[in-house]
């Protein structure tokens, strides 16, 4: 699971850093709520156990670079001496020795990790609540007017309290919408503003969104990306809600509403994750985001949808199937394989996922052979002192100098195939009279045979 989680926040960190690089340069220029779909789909990659395979992805390209550049001079399968230092990974094992589980240190240090972010989290949450708990509803024909104007399906509450200095969401399935005690409750276009946001991201269940990013942080704490993720995924919400406002209520009503925002802001020093909060620490984004609201075209809905496609399918798929020597249990030498040694029983167990399973290490040997294989230019100098050999014994018993021709014919055919990429085993385990012959293709080592000619 460790092992996972790691692999998955990778890959989703190459995807913030696009989404990053895209909003730098087209925020002003798509449809606000693009963002927050990107952002999405990053947290759908980070926990769906699976990917779809993409021929156009990157890393389908960095394989094919890498099989490209990975010298093929000798080849071992598997590189049995290689061992990895996973945190000190301990072994358990049973009465008979075998493997049955691996625990990383790295894996306790992730959970704890997730246990104190989550707890504290949570905390703040509770903490808020109570504080909001002791808010009090604002006056019955004040809010009636308002909750009428802005209908939902759910029952929406709007009480104030004179602990919080500017107005906010909190709540699911009975939304509240908390605002300060001091509001200038007679300001209607100041209130028909803040409610208009507000109801907004009760319609579009931004205590969810917000819920979700907290759980993201918590699981994935040590990407600083996903910080810098839920950082942005806060400004999105409001930069989308802001839109949504401005479409709602007319492009005519752009500069009192970017007025109201300069007026409700403040220096805050509570942690906002949770709650939907009408102003933010970067004002200036939005107020210029707000000014820079035009018309949605059909450009840039078309612009939004070839994000939206094209980065998970460049930065989030699974490579699509290569043709490489993986296939048919042949790495190269920079293959990565665990082992780890029990110190009461003195086993050694072999693990090529990552620690996920785990076998003892003489079953291992025993179903993966240490094969070398032969490069053309070996095989050629093998070949001119081989021919040299054939001719010394023309004539011996059983030897004529056809079947010789024949012989060195056949040699020459092997190394011809060998410059053509098809690969002849020099020794496998130590052995030369064993022959593994490998091809690219499906059915990976094509023939199995013994040689005592070489």
């Amino acid at each position: 699971m460790g092992i996972y989680i790691y692999d998955k926040s990778l890959t989703a960190a190459v995807m913030i850093l696009a989404i990053i690089t895209i909003r730098t340069l087209a925020l002003y220029k798509l449809p606000r709520r693009t963002f927050s779909i990107l952002w999405a789909i990053v947290i759908v990659h980070l926990f769906v156990p699976f990917s779809v395979a993409s021929p156009f992805n990157v890393y389908a390209g960095v394989n094919w670079l890498k099989q490209m550049m990975v010298s093929t001079k000798e080849v071992i399968v598997p590189v049995s001496a290689t061992s990895v230092d996973r945190g000190n990974i301990m072994v358990l094992k049973t009465a008979t020795g075998t493997p049955l589980a691996s625990i990383s240190l790295y894996m306790i240090l992730w959970l704890a990790g997730m246990f104190v972010f989550a707890a504290y989290f949570f905390r703040i949450y509770l903490k808020c609540r109570r504080e909001f708990a002791m808010s009090l509803p604002v006056p019955k024909e004040c809010s009636a007017h308002w909750l009428n104007l802005y209908r939902t399906r759910r029952t929406v509450e709007i009480r104030q309290s004179d602990r919080i200095r500017s107005p906010l969401t909190y709540g699911v399935l009975r939304p509240v919408i908390l605002l300060p005690k001091a509001m200038d409750w007679t300001d209607e276009a100041q209130m028909r503003y803040i409610l208009a946001h507000e109801f907004v991201h009760i319609r579009r269940f931004d205590a969810v969104s917000k819920l979700v990013l907290v759980l993201t942080l918590s699981v994935h704490w040590f990407n600083p990306l996903v910080w810098v993720m839920v950082v942005l995924a806060n400004r999105d919400i409001e930069l989308s809600c802001d839109e949504a406002v401005i479409k709602d209520l007319g492009e005519h009503n752009r500069s009192a509403y970017a007025m109201t925002l300069i007026g409700m802001e403040e220096n805050r020093g509570r942690l906002t994750f949770l709650f939907n909060h009408f102003s933010k620490n970067v004002m200036e984004e939005r107020i210029e985001s707000i000014m820079r609201i035009k018309k949605t075209t059909v450009a840039g809905i078309g612009l939004a949808l070839a994000f939206i496609i094209g980065v998970p399918a460049v930065f989030a798929a699974d490579a699509a199937a290569i043709p490489n020597h993986e296939a048919a249990g042949v790495t190269n030498e920079s293959a990565i394989t665990l082992s780890a040694t029990d110190e009461d029983t003195g086993l050694t167990g072999i693990s090529e996922d990552g620690g996920v399973t785990w076998v003892q290490e003489s079953e291992y040997q025993k179903n993966n052979p240490v094969i070398v294989w032969w490069t053309a230019e070996e095989y050629s100098k093998w070949l001119d002192q081989e021919k040299i050999n054939l001719q010394s014994i023309v004539d011996a018993p059983g030897w004529s100098q056809e079947r010789v021709d024949s012989a060195i014919l056949r040699y020459e055919q092997e190394l011809e195939q060998i410059k053509a990429g098809v690969k002849y085993s020099r020794t496998v385990d130590g052995d030369d009279n064993t022959s593994f012959v490998y091809t690219e293709g499906p059915v990976g080592i094509s023939s199995i045979n013994d040689s005592s000619e070489n």
